[in-house]
């Protein structure tokens, strides 16, 4: 006789989109800063990396996530005498000094870890909430950012799953990903809470 299933808990809840003026511009602001994180981080390792088709494909991601970045900026929230700009920090206290340290990663595995197992798949899953009604622009250019940003994930991590061919690389590709994973978690991940007031 089969035994009785466990008794059922509530589980992890997707976190809500953002409703509030204050609560989109923390959440913009935040997507802006990331994405500018990754235009800088893919960006700067065009130069050295070996391989010619990660090269490419790092130059493409930093193009796209330049691009996305613009256009977000340009939807952040303009309550006067507020500067739309003020939104776009670090969005934990830890964030910056993670973003600095990722740049001393040098295997190509390891970048294409960071980039396509952490830093796009976290940003991708924040945008899969909806948002409040009154925040249909931001929307309509998040969905258009994640479409463009999904097709680039799936595609590097093809190039980074041809660059896993033994124990080494498997190793090497997954402590990358582990300590990012666990510096965003133990940082408070990647949104702030929503500010009492809007930034000054």
């Amino acid at each position: 006789m089969a035994a009785d299933p466990p008794p059922s808990e509530p589980g992890p809840a997707v976190a809500a989109g953002p409703a509030t003026m204050l609560e989109l511009g923390a959440a913009l602001g935040a997507d802006v800063w990331w994405l500018e994180q990754v235009f800088a981080l893919a960006g700067a390792w065009v130069a050295d990396t070996r391989e010619a088709a990660v090269r490419v494909h790092l130059a493409e991601l930093s193009r796209v996530a330049g691009d996305h970045a613009l256009a977000l900026r340009g939807l952040l929230p303009r309550p006067a005498p507020v500067d739309p700009a003020a939104w776009v920090a670090p969005p934990t206290g830890g964030a910056a000094d993670i973003v600095a340290s990722l740049g001393v990663a040098g295997a190509a595995e390891s970048r294409l870890a960071l980039l396509h197992r952490v830093l796009l798949p976290r940003l991708l899953a924040s945008w899969g909430a909806p948002m409040g009604p009154s925040a249909d622009g931001a929307a309509r250019a998040v969905r258009h950012a994640r479409t463009d940003l999904a097709e680039l994930r799936d595609q590097g991590e093809g190039l980074l799953q041809a660059l896993l061919v033994d124990r080494r690389t498997v190793g090497v590709a997954h402590a990358a990903a582990l300590q990012l994973e666990e510096e965003l978690v133990t940082s408070g991940g990647m949104r702030p809470p929503p500010p009492d007031i809007p930034p000054v």
